[in-house]
């Protein structure tokens, strides 16, 4: 099946700007999504459900993608350069509404105002480990989970050390 977010005869995703080259996207990409960073940081979002992760995304690519917000709808394999190539085997995109309610069900399971400070990291890792793993949009999900988990930690009380995610972008 042909990948209809891209250009065809490329691999370049279908873009607001039009721009076919993958270098000026990446940049125009970039920095579309720092000026979102900066806003939604400003304005701040809540972060209920797992569901939240589409306003997320929204809000981060919508200068850029006119799916930005949108669950994919086809199955996705990544080359990860840290897996010697190989690709996380992603949540196939007929799956990913029931995955997320899954997650959502792991949320409201606990009463977060009583947890330990240690507890409440172990559920949120395994949390937003789950939903990275679901990877629900073509592109943009590892920074729409960032996003989430800074607005998820400090939801429940804790500090997220950005600088960490900088350095290891």
């Amino acid at each position: 099946m042909a990948d209809p977010y891209v250009y065809e005869g490329t691999t370049i995703l279908k873009n607001l700007a039009d721009i076919r080259d993958q270098g000026k996207l990446d940049e125009f990409e970039s920095t579309m999504v720092q000026l979102a960073l900066v806003k939604l940081y400003k304005e701040s979002i809540d972060v209920a459900s797992a569901r939240s992760i589409f306003e997320i995304h929204k809000a981060l690519f919508s200068n850029v993608y006119e799916w930005a917000g949108e669950k994919r709808t086809i199955n996705i394999y990544k080359h990860e350069q840290i897996l010697a190539g190989l690709s996380v085997e992603y949540s196939k995109f007929e799956d990913i509404d029931k995955q997320l309610s899954s997650v959502d069900s792991e949320i409201q399971k606990y009463n977060w105002d009583y947890i330990s400070e240690k507890k409440k990291i172990e559920k949120i890792t395994r949390i937003v480990s789950s939903i990275w793993q679901i990877h629900p949009f073509r592109e943009g999900n590892t920074r729409a989970v960032a996003t989430f988990l800074f607005f998820f930690m400090k939801d429940k009380g804790l500090k997220l050390n950005t600088e960490i995610l900088s350095n290891n972008a």
